[in-house]
This record gives structure tokens, C-alpha cells and sequence, in this order.
């Protein structure tokens, strides 16, 4: 179950780890980086930390940050021996996201430019 608090908390419940009770944890402001923190409505022990950002937004910044690392890094070994597995011909990718968007082409079935 997933809930909003003014529009930009959005929480689901949790499982107290020490006295067991299921339900919505107790916001409060967070420390140092973490927006907030929930804690047990029943015991009040420290249960999670809380982004004030929506899941969508979590799963862009997600993808944003893996593609800028993959496109900062030289391709794998196991990508290498898998676009040659592949039967790719063309010269080796620079990037491993070069190397994997290769590799989801070949996989799909779709010819890769160079």
C-alpha cells in the first residue's frame, strides 16, 4: 500500500523490526541527507528512511545516473566476449553503454549501425 503525505512524501507500510507491528510509520524530519525518517507508530523505534521523491522520479534519477557511468566506462570483458558470442564484426564499442545498446540491438534481432 502506498500513501501520499502533502503531496510529496510518499510512503508504504513497514514491519517493525522489534515489536512486529505492520503499519504506516511515524514521519519526522530526517538527518543529513534523508528528507525524513519513519519510525514505528506503536514502539517508536527507527524503521526507514523516506525520499520526498515520487518512485518515478527515484527510477529516472536511477537510469540517469547508471547511463552516465556506463558512458564513462570502457566496455567489459564479458560484454566483448558476448557482442563476439553475438557474431558483431564491427569494431569494438568505446563505452559500455556503446557495448550494450549494441548488444540489446543484436539480441532484439535489429541491424546495428556503426
Amino acid at each position: 500500500m502506498l500513501s501520499t503525505l502533502d503531496s510529496t512524501v510518499f510512503v508504504s507500510t513497514i514491519a517493525c523490526r522489534k515489536c512486529g507491528v505492520i503499519g504506516l510509520p511515524v514521519i519526522a524530519t530526517g538527518v543529513g541527507p534523508h528528507k525524513f525518517k519513519g519510525s514505528c507508530g506503536s514502539c517508536g523505534k527507527f524503521a526507514i528512511w523516506i525520499s520526498d521523491r515520487s518512485p518515478q522520479e527515484k527510477a529516472a534519477r536511477s537510469e540517469a545516473s547508471r547511463t552516465a557511468a556506463m558512458a564513462s566506462k570502457p566496455p567489459s570483458r564479458p560484454q566483448l566476449d558476448y557482442l563476439r558470442a553475438l557474431g558483431d564484426e564491427q569494431t569494438p564499442p568505446a563505452t559500455m553503454l556503446e557495448a550494450a545498446e549494441r548488444i540489446s540491438a543484436l539480441v532484439a534481432g535489429k541491424a546495428v549501425n556503426q
